[in-house]
């Protein structure tokens, strides 16, 4: 898990069918849990975690969440 601060956090599924993939934990503003992917238009298919590093959460949030202005998006 990542803590991003105002109750925003990143979470690693570890057991069942979505292990290793990787999702925004959003409860704390608007009760929702989505995945973190590139392609949220195409199915939101949720990153691995290897994926994950290369981009961060906040690129791969959906194109409704708000960007974060204090978090750059640095290419691996």
């Amino acid at each position: 898990m990542q803590e991003h601060g105002c109750g925003f956090s990143t979470l690693l599924a570890v057991t069942g069918p979505l292990a290793g993939t990787v999702w925004w934990d959003g409860r704390a503003i608007c009760d929702r849990i989505v995945p973190l992917s590139p392609d949220h238009l195409g199915g939101a298919r949720p990153v691995r975690f290897a994926e994950w590093l290369r981009h961060g959460s906040w690129a791969l949030l959906p194109p409704d969440w708000p960007p974060h202005p204090s978090t750059p998006v640095v290419p691996r």
